[in-house]
């Protein structure tokens, strides 16, 4: 049986998810894809750096279209996301947590509150 290498593997859940995760650590280049919802997508190559269990673009994605995983509207695009971009804070607005729009991208901290050290 052949071992799977998990670095460069997505996996797409349903064939109208507009995103795939990365079951590893993902560099520029060719993303191997795995999932009942691959069928008829083409290769993606990703564009950028994508960390473990983040999601990536599987087609492109206009500003203020739906985020779809698991067949499912997650989120938002706040501007154009291209095929295998990173999809992250950085680029969506939830749609269950309008808070995280304000979250540092980086830290995850919210960027909306003042905190105070004890």
């Amino acid at each position: 049986m052949n071992e799977i290498n998990y670095e460069q593997t997505g996996y797409v859940v349903k064939a109208e998810d507009s995103v795939g995760t990365a079951l590893g650590e993902i560099h520029r280049g060719l993303i191997h894809m795995r999932g009942k919802g691959t069928e008829g997508l083409p290769d993606i190559c990703a564009a950028v750096d994508i960390p473990f269990g983040h999601k990536f673009a599987v087609r492109d994605i206009a500003a203020g279209a739906p985020i779809i995983k698991y067949g499912v509207i997650i989120a938002t695009a706040v501007k154009d996301i291209r095929v295998g971009e990173h999809v992250h804070l950085h680029n969506v607005r939830s749609n269950f947590d309008m808070r995280a729009a304000t979250y540092d991208q980086e830290t995850a901290d919210s960027t909306d509150m003042e905190y105070e050290v004890y």
